[in-house]
C-alpha cells in the first residue's frame, strides 16, 4: 500500500534519529560535554558526589518524587 507506506520515515530520518555513543571516560565529576544529536546539543553532566547530595535537598519540590515508574533507560543511569 502505497499511501501507508508513505508514513515510514525515510532512511535519512531514521539516521539522524539513531542514538548516539560517546567516550564518557574523560569526563572528569563535575564537567559537563556536549554532543551533538539529530542537529541539536545534548549535555551530558557528570555529577560530584556533592552534587548528587544536593539532589535529595529539593526532592520536595518534584512532582513525583516517589514515582516507581522508570523512566530512563538502564545504560543511562546515575551511580
Amino acid at each position: 500500500m502505497p499511501f501507508v507506506a508513505s508514513f515510514t520515515p525515510s532512511e535519512r530520518a531514521r539516521s539522524a534519529g539513531a542514538p548516539a555513543s560517546a567516550d564518557l571516560g574523560g569526563v572528569a565529576p563535575g564537567e559537563m560535554m556536549t554532543l551533538p544529536w539529530r542537529g541539536q546539543p545534548v549535555w551530558i553532566l557528570r555529577r560530584t558526589p556533592r552534587m548528587l547530595e544536593g539532589l535529595k535537598k529539593v526532592e520536595g519540590q518534584l512532582l513525583d518524587p516517589g514515582s516507581e515508574r522508570d523512566q530512563q533507560p538502564e545504560y543511562c543511569r546515575n551511580g
